[in-house]
């Protein structure tokens, strides 16, 4: 359950710590301190955000600097792997910076339902890599995870980045493929 990643969704994990802070609060016979309630709903809610800036520091390696010309293919839709459930998912918070910031974006999801999502996304896997310059993945579905590296860089154009806010590889298989490479829960900068 206590894995880094690009943030948590559902219905309990985004309302229940306030929840639990308010009971605190409210009925609570002994004062205590809640910061670190505050604190990991503050860094959750921040961490597609922060996957945007480790996306954008590989992409500073690179000759491309106009967003509206660099093709990111955001995998996962669900807040959950496995599981159609999108309810209160990180990706929306994730796609809606990358289209703030005009990057042409795709999505895929191979479980959730269109009509359950605000924004429209693909479940062609092949259509979303293809011609992409970076990665983002965002729900660590198995599919994902089986991912045949060799065939998904020749879908990409070149100098590929791969941005794994699942840690759902190892560096060293990612880095052979010749991806610039960054990943939550993993200390280091990879390129």
């Amino acid at each position: 359950m206590h894995i880094p990643g690009g943030g948590v969704g559902g219905h309990c994990l985004p309302k229940d710590p306030w929840l639990l802070k308010y009971g605190v609060t409210e009925y609570g016979k002994t004062p205590l301190q809640l910061d670190v309630i505050e604190a990991s709903r503050y860094r959750n809610i921040t961490m597609p955000k922060h996957m945007i800036e480790l996306f954008e520091d590989c992409l500073n390696h690179t000759q491309l600097n106009n967003p509206s010309k660099v093709k990111v293919a955001v995998l996962g839709v669900a807040f959950i792997e496995d599981s159609d459930d999108p309810r209160n998912t990180p990706t929306k918070d994730l796609v809606l910076i990358l289209k703030e910031k005009r990057y042409d974006i795709s999505i895929h999801d191979p479980f959730v339902r269109q009509d359950d999502f605000d924004f429209s996304f693909s479940s062609n896997l092949e259509e979303v890599l293809r011609d992409s310059n970076a990665i983002i993945i965002i729900t660590a579905h198995q599919l994902y995870k089986d991912l045949d590296l060799g065939y998904i860089t020749s879908l990409m154009k070149s100098n590929p980045i791969l941005i794994d806010g699942r840690t759902t590889f190892e560096p060293s298989q990612i880095l052979k493929h010749g991806f610039k490479y960054r990943a939550i829960g993993r200390g280091q900068y990879q390129y």
